[in-house]
């Protein structure tokens, strides 16, 4: 946030690769396509004065880049709640 990339840092804490988008407000990633090859970057207009917004025009859109990795798959979601994880007991 605040610096228009999207860093991959090894296990041991090693920056090893950093993708830079026209954008100041990296806001999340994902991995997508067949092979989980594609990283999509979402950026965020949140917080830029008008000036950084003329400055930077493409704020809010998203951005595909091919890392050179792939993503691990995620189980899919039923869209009910998850269940809470410390029940709290009214006795």
């Amino acid at each position: 946030w605040g610096l228009g990339e999207v860093r991959r840092y090894s296990p041991d804490g090693e920056l090893t690769e950093s993708v830079s988008v026209p954008a100041p407000h990296t806001s999340s990633v994902v991995f997508a396509g067949p092979e989980l090859d594609t990283l999509v970057i979402t950026t965020a207009t949140q917080d830029l004065t008008d000036a950084q917004l003329a400055e930077y025009p493409a704020s809010g859109r998203l951005f595909t880049a091919r890392p050179g990795v792939h993503g691990l798959p995620q189980p899919l979601w039923s869209g009910l709640p998850l269940p809470p994880t410390n029940p709290v007991r009214n006795e």
